[in-house]
């Protein structure tokens, strides 16, 4: 069942996001290192993408990127065909994008819980009893008791507890251009479950999910799309079903299948009858709960 808070908001409609002909360079003392070189991508309107590569292959640069948190030195980030860069606006555009780092603990300077999550909400003349009410529903969405943790400081709270800290403060304020790096890292099998069924719900509203991971099983379940970059260059961008069901390509990029398709190739050889796609974890685990070999749709 969906969420009451997730529910109640008011969504506005996605939009697409641009790269076109980037080059980005980090620049030193004593040198300058190339991320990207006339680098280009789309992503469209309402699409979740998995972003994977090797250490140094640019994932977080392009998330930054994609959130006007770094200016290329050529180039252009288009949102919905226009240039925030140009026309002075990300100021503007960042109230719809929701970015979640992999070390949230970084992100946090308020005292409390309960106004770090809020913070942005009060920027934007939420009233107190509104921004409280928002504050506790998603802190609960995500697994939390509210009465337990809204007065703790965010600067004490475990790995697992501060990244949903930091994800409850993104979804407060309902972004509809979602930026993830690594987002089930820290957590444990309930907060990742629970990480999982709230992108599943923010798939379905239409929400554009961009998410930088290693974690196959994630990208599989969440991701219809996915890229793999490599020094600073595409070295595949097609389907989740085609990457992840080519062991040898996966593995020439360094990653294992995923549990699910490995769980879904066992059912296969006792003697199920499955579609060829990948399934996610709810649906292999009906399956195997079913004595027949039917057909799974």
């Amino acid at each position: 069942m969906e969420s009451p808070f997730l529910l109640s908001i008011d969504w506005e409609s996605p939009v697409q996001i641009e790269l076109k002909n980037i080059s980005f360079s980090y620049r030193g003392k004593d040198r300058v290192s190339e991320v990207f070189r006339d680098f280009s991508l789309v992503f469209a309107s309402g699409e979740a993408v998995g972003i994977m590569g090797r250490e140094g292959s640019g994932k977080s640069t392009l998330l930054q990127l994609l959130a006007g948190l770094q200016r290329p030195q050529q180039g252009e980030v288009l949102v919905a065909e226009k240039a925030p860069w140009e026309l002075d606006r990300w100021t503007e555009v960042r109230k719809n994008i929701g970015i979640l780092f992999q070390f949230p603990e970084q992100q946090f300077f308020q005292e409390t819980v309960e106004r770090e999550v809020g913070f942005s909400l009060r920027n934007h003349g939420v009233s107190r009893d509104q921004e409280r009410e928002r504050c506790w529903q998603v802190l609960r969405l995500l697994g939390f008791e509210p009465e337990a943790i809204v007065q703790k400081s965010p600067f004490t709270l475990s790995i697992g507890e501060a990244r949903k800290v930091a994800f409850a403060s993104i979804l407060v304020m309902n972004p509809n251009l979602l930026l993830l790096d690594e987002p089930t890292a820290g957590l444990d099998s309930h907060g990742a479950e629970a990480m999982m069924a709230i992108l599943h719900q923010l798939r379905r509203r239409g929400t554009t999910i961009i998410t930088v991971s290693h974690d196959t099983n994630l990208l599989a379940e969440i991701s219809s799309r996915i890229i793999v970059l490599a020094e600073g260059a595409t070295a595949f961008d097609g389907t989740a079903n085609t990457l992840f069901r080519d062991n040898n390509l996966l593995a020439g990029f360094g990653y294992d299948q995923p549990e699910t398709l490995r769980c879904a190739n066992l059912l296969r050889k006792k003697g199920k009858v499955m579609e060829d796609r990948l399934y996610s974890a709810d649906e292999l685990l009906f399956l195997t709960s079913q004595r027949s070999a039917g057909k799974l749709r």
